[in-house]
């Protein structure tokens, strides 16, 4: 992966809110925001539950249930 896609990739998720870009110096990290990373897993929580249910109710059909 290119520098540049991981830079992409770190202000996507910036926008989003879930981590917060610092400097140090000439280097550069990524912080976590953790209130935001707990919401973020409640609602990707959330969305795969609605996926297994689709899943459970595709086999039944699928199967004849």
């Amino acid at each position: 992966m290119t520098r540049q896609a991981i830079t992409r990739q770190v202000y996507a998720v910036d926008d989003a809110g879930l981590v917060h870009p610092a400097r140090r110096g000439r280097e550069r990290g990524v912080g976590t925001r953790s209130q935001a990373s707990g919401k973020a897993q409640r609602y990707l929580d959330q969305i795969a539950a609605q996926w297994d249910d689709a899943a459970k109710s595709l086999k039944a059909f699928v199967e004849g249930e």
